[in-house]
């Protein structure tokens, strides 16, 4: 049973109150409370997203969607990355990645991709990095593809987007490249995103009703398939 930190108001949905920006802050910034089983009060928000939540209801309250299209004022300007941009680009040198073409909400870079068999087992892995082009924000994921073939020669493929002890074992080189590129960002102040789904609210030009969308998109332009844990598993 969730314990609100706010008052309700009867008139709004259980949607609405842990959607609404009225009460977005006060769930960024002191999370969700529940009771578990042992009648434990219990925290589930990240750190990283309590300290840039005036950030994001700022972002969230100066975004909207025009015909599907995901536009922000004007007024909000873009975050210069002259420094991250060139040190980012240091590391796709080393390790043969690329800027990729910005999202609406994003500077997006291949940073490398490494490729690992241990015995029957194949896993690539490609790094890749969103910084928010608003906010002193981002988000780092591993893109896997684990091929393990049986004895009779079949083949079984799995994809995720995630970064895994599993991963780190198997794959130093890309664990490496994981953190360094963690470390130079944090290093200039930069906030990481774990946690990005939670949501939020955004009016939609023309419709009396809101669009709700992740913190994930509203940051970096992320879908849903973009960071779920298991994309696929093929079997051939």
């Amino acid at each position: 049973k969730r314990i609100p930190l706010v008052p309700i108001n009867a008139s709004k949905s259980a949607k609405e109150f842990l959607g609404g920006q009225h009460y977005l802050g006060h769930i960024l910034c002191y999370g969700e409370e529940y009771s578990d089983a042992n009648g434990n009060i219990a925290m589930d928000i990240d750190q990283s997203l309590s300290n840039i939540a005036e950030e994001i209801i700022h972002l969230a309250n100066h975004s909207k969607f025009i015909n599907g299209n995901y536009v922000v004022d004007e007024r909000i300007p873009k975050y210069i990355h002259f420094q991250t941009f060139e040190e980012v680009g240091d590391l796709c040198k080393e390790y043969g990645g690329c800027q990729l073409p910005d999202k609406a909400q994003s500077h997006v870079w291949h940073i490398g991709t490494c490729c690992t068999n241990e015995g029957d087992i194949q896993v690539v892995s490609s790094t890749y990095l969103y910084i928010s082009l608003y906010i002193k924000t981002f988000y780092i994921q591993v893109r896997q593809t684990v091929t393990v073939q049986d004895n009779e020669f079949n083949t079984f493929s799995i994809k995720r987007n995630t970064f895994s002890e599993d991963a780190e074992v198997l794959l130093d080189f890309t664990a490496k490249m994981y953190y360094e590129t963690i470390e130079i960002l944090e290093s200039q102040g930069y906030e990481r995103q774990q946690e990005i789904n939670y949501k939020v609210c955004i009016d939609v030009v023309g419709d009396e009703m809101k669009k709700e969308i992740e913190i994930g998109e509203l940051l970096f332009g992320l879908q849903p398939n973009e960071y779920s844990y298991i994309d696929a598993i093929m079997t051939n």
